[in-house]
């Protein structure tokens, strides 16, 4: 699965691309075997964030990446299926199962910016 976030606006235009179940080193801007010269061209014009945690599944992962938290403030301390078949999370702060309110996604902070904000890609099923 890889996600793309594009914003465009006035200020300019930046591009986000992030991939889980698959390692993204494997990507030729990573020094990967992948030839993937348009992520390559996007890669040596901008910045590369290298340095993030990821928690134990992919859904609390995503929060701590839309939102630059712990996925515990997000309200993903664990997946929301895990969350809804299990009575030791429910009702409990930071296992919502969903992006809460006590946290703001990258896309809503951008938007209010003046950026637009587009998200393609397969959430798990």
């Amino acid at each position: 699965m890889a996600q793309i976030r594009l914003a465009r606006s006035r200020h300019g235009s930046s591009a986000a691309r992030w991939a889980s179940r698959r390692s993204s080193i494997d990507t030729s801007p990573f020094g990967g075997e992948i030839h993937t010269p348009n992520l390559e061209r996007l890669a040596k014009r901008g910045t590369r964030l290298t340095g993030w945690h990821s928690a134990s599944a992919c859904s609390p992962t995503r929060s701590m990446l839309f939102s630059g938290t712990d996925n515990h403030l997000a309200g993903l301390g664990q997946m929301a299926e895990t969350i809804n078949r299990s009575p030791q999370y429910q009702g409990k702060p930071g296992y919502e199962g969903v992006l809460n309110q006590r946290v703001a996604a990258l896309s809503e902070i951008l938007q209010d910016a003046g950026y637009s904000t587009l998200m393609s890609g397969k959430w798990c099923a």
